[in-house]
């Protein structure tokens, strides 16, 4: 187990006292929550922006096409497409 001390702004810690008392738990849960959720989108690989940049210009609308909304189904394929994992 790491041990880690960290030092918060007044209003941050009042939030986050406000959070753990609703959620009716310890801040560390709160903190390896947060942290872990965090981590998985930072160690996620960035798409090179070139490639990206022409795939969002293309979904002007907000997933809208000539045809009707997207299935969920359709925006996950093109999710992991702009991934580059399919």
């Amino acid at each position: 187990m790491f041990r880690c001390s960290i030092l918060l702004p007044e209003e941050l810690r009042t939030r986050f006292d406000r959070i753990a008392e609703r959620m009716r738990s310890l801040r560390a849960a709160i903190i390896r929550q947060a942290l872990e959720r965090h981590l998985v989108v930072l160690d996620c690989e960035p798409t090179p922006p070139r490639r990206q940049l022409p795939t969002l210009l293309s979904l002007a609308g907000a997933g809208v096409a000539d045809s009707g909304p997207r299935s969920a189904e359709e925006i996950d394929a093109h999710i992991r497409w702009l991934r580059g994992e399919g």
